[in-house]
């Protein structure tokens, strides 16, 4: 049978559509994953979470995958749950169970591998992330080759040590569809945040030695004339701005100190 779709009156053949990858080093480096998964591309790291792709349904959608199953030995498997609740929620389910016994490793829900800090990859490895950014040196790995998914593509290729169809892994290890149903209540819980006080002329920011406020900066004037002290190129990314990593971003507020 087909499933089709309406969209902006435009009908939309499903069956037609197959999953895609983002190649190094942009987003918009987009090919069929059937083509990467014919060129045996081994796979040192899938991760799964950070801010993206890190949902309840993400993670719940990663455990029916790997329920049974074992992370291929050449490959490492982490996964990032988007929040705490998140996190007690495939706890409370269970589903957490399957994940840590296939061999994934359990993050903070925090950005981690996403911006270099933590997890970074061998040289010249390759990584499979359900990120949203793959652009050079954004793993901590100047050299690495990191590749953007979905979590069924993280998951799959984190099964077979290389980059997968995870149609085709379904196929191989008969894993059924998962519907996606919604729970009937997500939990909230807020116990652990702390409000600020009403009074903040008494808050005290407290700063490490690396870290400082932001500088004052004078009002631009209405006109300027000065010397072009760069020109960039074409495809600037986050990144060439402000790069990731352990050794820019702990620096956090301190411009000048990021600016060197």
């Amino acid at each position: 049978g087909f499933v089709v779709v309406e969209f902006d009156g435009l009908l939309i053949d499903l069956n037609h559509l197959e999953p895609l990858i983002a190649q190094p080093h942009s987003p918009d480096n987009v090919v069929k994953v059937s083509e990467l998964a014919l060129q045996n591309i081994k796979a040192e790291q899938a991760s799964i979470g950070s801010c993206t792709n890190s949902s309840y349904f993400d993670l719940s959608i990663a455990a029916h995958m790997l329920k049974g199953r074992s992370v291929h030995p050449n490959t490492s498997l982490t996964l990032t749950p988007g929040s705490k609740q998140v996190f007690e929620m495939i706890a409370r389910t269970n589903e957490l169970a399957d994940i840590i016994a296939a061999g994934a490793r359990i993050l903070e829900s925090a950005c981690g591998p996403c911006i270099g800090m933590g997890q970074a990859p061998s040289s010249s490895a390759v990584t499979v992330r359900s990120f949203n950014r793959n652009f050079e040196g954004r793993t901590g790995t100047m050299d690495a080759k990191a590749y953007l998914s979905s979590p069924e593509t993280a998951v799959a290729t984190a099964l077979e040590g290389i980059i997968a169809d995870p149609r085709q892994v379904a196929e191989k290890y008969n894993i059924a569809p998962k519907e996606r149903v919604e729970p009937a209540k997500y939990l909230i819980n807020d116990s652990m945040v702390i409000s600020p006080p009403t009074d903040t002329e008494k808050l005290k920011i407290i700063r490490g030695p690396n870290i400082k406020p932001i500088p004052q900066f004078d009002e631009m004037p209405n006109s300027i004339l000065g010397k072009v002290l760069l020109k960039t190129g074409d495809n600037i990314s986050t990144d060439h701005i402000s790069p990731a990593g352990a050794k820019v971003l702990p620096l956090r507020s301190n411009i000048p100190a990021i600016s060197e």
